[in-house]
């Protein structure tokens, strides 16, 4: 499960019988939030999006040289 409010940007594993949760990763405070794509697990990996896209500069050289 994903967390909300002072819970958020990590991820809970929850038991059904008793609704025990157990904090699986510690991603608050990080730069950048848990994406809305949902997540997926198998046997080994839980697999999630991750957007990071606050204050990036992106840098494109316009200006071709007619020579190269």
């Amino acid at each position: 499960m994903v967390g909300r409010g002072e819970n958020d940007n990590n991820l809970f594993r929850v038991r059904v019988g008793d609704r025990a949760k157990h904090v699986v990763t510690d991603l608050t405070g990080r730069r950048g939030s848990m994406g809305w794509n949902g997540i997926a697990v198998d046997h080994e990996f839980a697999y999630f999006t991750w957007q990071d896209d606050l204050g990036d500069i992106w840098v494109m050289d316009v200006v071709t040289d007619s020579s190269e």
